[in-house]
């Protein structure tokens, strides 16, 4: 492995499971044994990792760009920023659509869509719930949802059209979206988790038993929605740096 290749942007740890099991005791869970680490360099921050096995690729979202990362040499085959087509450098998710095109969440940027050196990037003008983008997910018929912090878009990738959800979810702030084994989607917001299954909407929060118990009587966090924070600030902190508590919040 080339080191160099890799550095400033890329940190992640590759364990050998193998190996601990042969050492560990049989009544201890094993432990990974990292064999190589690194660096992205000092204030760069990784955000997302999303694996494209047809090309044996990795791909690494940072807050100073993109990389693919070859998974047999472990070099770097490419890097992207804002020169090379990108909306935003800091990236929030990534995913790799059923047309083999790579979709970029970025933070203020709107999402940027890439193929075979060719870019498009979707702002709100043309149909995205918003500029801030932190969460993908695919259905089984290539439908892409977009999380964003002002609802979800649903994208028909054979049209292209953009459609937008906020009412129907139980908070607009959107930070994850999965799909299960029956092609449900759900949602992580502020305000707890919705579920779509194709025809109707449901949703969850702490009365139905989400999140745990405020055992430490934290004050209500007051952070939790459109309105009353600044857009960039994800902080549970109240105003004068005491810790508050939502029970909600699913990241």
């Amino acid at each position: 492995m080339h080191r160099s290749a890799l550095t400033p942007f890329l940190a992640f740890c590759l364990a050998c499971f193998g190996a601990a099991c042969a050492e560990s005791k049989p009544d201890k869970a094993p432990l990974p044994r990292v064999i190589e680490k690194f660096e992205v360099g000092e204030y760069v921050n990784v955000r997302a990792l999303t694996m494209e096995p047809k090309k044996n690729a990795l791909w690494v979202g940072t807050s100073v760009g993109v990389n693919e990362i070859d998974l047999t040499t472990f070099n770097v085959r490419n890097t992207f920023t804002r020169n090379s087509g990108l909306a935003n450098e800091y990236v929030f998710a990534i995913s790799v659509d059923s047309e083999d095109y790579k979709w970029f969440g970025t933070n203020a940027g709107g999402v940027s869509r890439y193929r075979d050196g060719t870019w498009k990037t979707y702002f709100p003008m043309h149909g995205l719930a918003d500029y801030w983008v932190y969460s993908f997910a695919s259905q089984k018929n290539g439908d892409l949802w977009i999380g964003t912090w002002a609802g979800v878009n649903r994208v028909d990738l054979k049209t292209m059209k953009f459609t937008t959800y906020v009412k129907e979810l139980i908070n607009e702030w959107v930070y994850g979206i999965d799909v299960d084994k029956q092609d449900r989607v759900w949602f992580g917001t502020e305000g707890g988790v919705s579920m779509f299954d194709g025809k109707t909407w449901s949703s969850w929060n702490h009365k139905d038993g989400l999140g745990a118990p405020n055992t430490n009587n934290l004050p209500a966090s007051t952070n939790t929605g459109l309105g009353t924070r600044m857009r960039h600030d994800l902080s549970m902190f109240s105003g004068d740096g005491k810790l508050t508590y939502n029970p909600n919040y699913t990241f």
